[in-house]
Parts: C-alpha cells; sequence; structure tokens
C-alpha cells in the first residue's frame, strides 16, 4: 500500500483518524499508531515489519542507555554518546537486502 493509493486514501486513513479521535489517553493512542503502522507496512511486505520491529526494539533499548541517569542540561558523557553513535549505525545498516 502507497500513500496515494486507493485503499490508504479511502480506507486505511479515515479508519486510523477516526479510531484515534475517539481513544481516550495518550498512550492508548501511541499504542494504536504503533498498530496501525505495522499493519500498514505489513500490507506492502510483511517481512518489514519483523526488521522495524527489531529496529525499533534496539533503538529503545540504545535511547534508554543514553539517556542513562543524568539529565539538568548536563553534556552527554563519552559513554553516553556512544550509545546514539551505536544507535544511528543500527539504524543505517538494517537494510535486509
Amino acid at each position: 500500500m502507497v500513500f496515494s493509493s486507493v485503499v490508504f486514501l479511502f480506507a486505511f486513513l479515515p479508519v486510523v483518524f477516526l479510531v484515534y479521535s475517539v481513544l481516550p489517553s495518550l498512550r492508548w493512542k501511541n499504542l494504536f499508531l504503533v498498530a496501525a503502522s505495522l499493519i500498514f507496512y505489513a500490507y506492502g511486505e510483511p517481512v518489514y515489519v519483523i526488521v522495524m520491529l527489531i529496529s525499533s526494539v534496539i533503538n529503545h533499548v540504545l535511547g534508554l542507555l543514553a539517556a542513562g541517569r543524568g539529565g539538568g542540561g548536563k553534556p552527554p558523557s563519552p559513554l553516553q554518546s556512544s550509545w546514539i553513535w551505536g544507535s544511528c549505525v543500527c539504524s543505517s545498516t538494517q537494510d535486509p537486502f
């Protein structure tokens, strides 16, 4: 499914907008958008859903490691910077083909 297809514009997108607008909290809205994104990608090529899930989990974990316990406007430590770079490298090298 591409963004300009009839199925996307007149079936998928209106349903996503409608369901999103009636969900009660931001948490549920975010979870729904993740699920809708996975459905959108699975419609085109199911193998990419696996790649997206792996990439999301890896980047989430690396983001948590990069955040560390610091904060307060301090610059990131060298270790935190290495986690950020690791996330960038991981994201740019996950092309399955």
